[in-house]
């Protein structure tokens, strides 16, 4: 600011640019939450399928499941004990995910293997259906991310003229 209390243009850019920057990254690192959100919507619908169509022991595959849940539940709680910065509302809006793609996984496998065990379309659709909550978290999450557009260097002269 000059003794006129006006701000000088170049401070104007330079703040402008600084908090550009700082948008640049928190859209990179948040990005990451997208991907790591789309990668474990993959988890839920994989151990389904595998329960459906690969021929074991329906006990052995409930334990298997159970320890793929368990070690999905874990990694989730380290990384998230890691996180430093995330997206606003980040953390319920993955809760919600989380324990919604959960609970249709917990239903669909008790379901499919007491009354619908050779049934592909159960298998296939309870698949898919424990996968949205997640997919739709992560595709949320990575449409925030974008980069919008840069303000008008006309407009910011103009503001600050």
């Amino acid at each position: 600011m000059d003794g006129n209390g006006s701000v000088d243009t170049r401070e104007a850019r330079a703040a402008l640019a600084d908090a550009a920057a700082v948008g640049d990254r928190m859209r990179a690192h948040t990005r990451g939450y997208g991907v790591f959100a789309l990668v474990l919507s993959a988890l839920f619908p994989t151990v389904l399928l595998a329960v459906a169509f690969v021929p074991l022991d329906p006990r052995l595959l409930g334990v298997g499941s159970a320890i793929a849940g368990a070690l999905a539940g874990t990694g989730s709680a380290v990384t998230a004990a890691r996180l430093t910065a995330v997206p606003r509302g980040f953390t319920p809006r993955y809760l919600t995910a989380f324990l919604t793609s959960s609970g249709l996984y917990t239903a669909v496998l008790v379901l499919g293997i007491v009354a619908f065990r050779d049934s592909a379309a159960w298998w296939i659709g309870g698949a898919a259906l424990t996968a949205a909550p997640l997919v739709v978290l992560g595709g949320t999450i990575l449409r925030g991310t974008r980069r919008t557009a840069a303000p008008d260097q006309d407009a910011v002269r103009t503001m600050w003229a």
